[in-house]
């Protein structure tokens, strides 16, 4: 049994009331329910932990994974700079007034890439991601501005999960984008020829 989101929870007299919003239903019983009683919330913060624990276990191999694959990428040396632009990790859409209505002009989205960045030393070829902000265009966003580059292992849980979820689609397109750079480099071989 979980409470909506936005519910307001209150201590009363030995009573957890839990006072949900107009209308809102707790999953798994008949009817609107305002209150439960202090063994239900117990409940649900016992519940609570226990995924809490099991997703802190996973979480910690995270940064585990994401410098295996740096690390065997960088074996592999591509050596080419490489964003997923298709595939944000987060969008946030951007408005701008005009003429008292809100007009939408953009995006600014965070992006997963594997670039060369510094990290208190040499700079190393590891997951980035990028603060990038795309202007409506007449027929596709142009890229404005990226910034805001940050290690993907510093970044948020939520973020590093995400992130993962992207890279085999990223690894992708460093192959797509390698191979396009032996056909541009052999292409350039003929013409000496």
């Amino acid at each position: 049994m979980t409470p909506p989101l936005d519910c307001d929870i209150r201590l009363l007299s030995g009573r957890t009331c839990i006072t949900a919003p107009e209308g809102a239903r707790w999953p798994g019983r008949a009817g609107k329910v305002d209150a439960m009683t202090e063994v239900e919330f117990s409940k649900l913060l016992s519940n609570l932990t226990k995924t809490a624990e099991a997703l802190n276990q996973k979480s910690d191999s995270i940064n585990q994974t994401i410098g295996a694959i740096e690390t065997r990428l960088r074996e592999i040396n591509v050596g080419i700079e490489t964003w997923l632009v298709e595939r944000p990790i987060e969008s946030r859409r951007l408005f701008q007034d005009q003429d008292g209505d809100e007009i939408e002009r953009g995006t600014r989205d965070e992006e997963l890439g594997f670039a060369k960045l510094e990290d208190g030393g040499p700079a190393e070829w590891r997951f980035v991601v990028r603060s990038a902000e795309y202007d409506n265009g007449d027929s596709c966003p142009t890229l404005k501005e990226t910034g805001n580059y940050r290690l993907l292992r510093d970044c948020s849980r939520k973020m590093r999960i995400a992130g993962l979820e992207r890279i085999p689609r990223l690894i992708a397109l460093m192959d797509h984008e390698a191979s396009e750079a032996v056909r541009a480099i052999d292409d350039a071989k003929k013409l000496v020829k």
